[in-house]
């Protein structure tokens, strides 16, 4: 009688451990997948590497993007926006980490090996952008002030920039 008992006891515990990983494995499959859907459509972190968002952001920033708000308007001159590259940026792929890596699965075909861009809005589609001269005694170097149509948008009126990447 000993050993029949000890038999369905130990039944018991095997089937109690098989259930016991069978919810475990529940809640992670449904953890992973309502985190894929909040990411891709909700917020999502992004990695700011470099230092062209100084003052504002100072790398190696990670921050909260959330995704809702320009699906009810446009943005905004001074805006922090986030884009696709137009290119695949190998050197911004290196600051990618694992999890990263796995999001680039879900772009778009068009953007696989692209990255994403943390920048701020200064002109729109058919906008003149112009650089002028500032002003500004005080710097180093000469610094410029942005245009946009032959005016100064309200938001970015305070932001002097050099001429140094993008704008050589």
């Amino acid at each position: 009688m000993a050993s029949v008992k000890s038999e369905k006891t130990s039944g018991k515990k095997g089937s109690r451990f098989l259930h016991e990983i069978k919810e475990w494995g529940k809640a992670i499959l449904y953890a992973v997948v309502f985190g894929t859907i909040i990411r891709l459509f909700v917020f999502e972190t992004m990695l700011v590497p470099t230092g062209s968002m100084i003052p504002t952001i100072n790398p190696p920033a990670r921050l909260f993007v959330e995704k809702i708000t320009y699906s009810y308007r446009e943005p905004d001159y001074g805006d922090i926006v986030v884009f696709w590259t137009p290119y695949v940026d190998i050197e911004s792929q290196k600051y990618l980490r694992g999890f990263d890596k796995f999001m680039d699965f879900f772009s778009p075909a068009e953007f696989k090996g692209h990255v994403k861009y943390v920048k701020r809005l200064v002109g729109k589609p058919g906008d003149i952008l112009e650089l002028r001269r500032a002003p500004d005694y005080t710097a180093a170097r000469p610094v410029y002030q942005l245009y946009v149509n032959g005016e100064v948008p309200p938001k970015l009126e305070n932001r002097r920039y050099v001429k140094e990447g993008i704008f050589n």
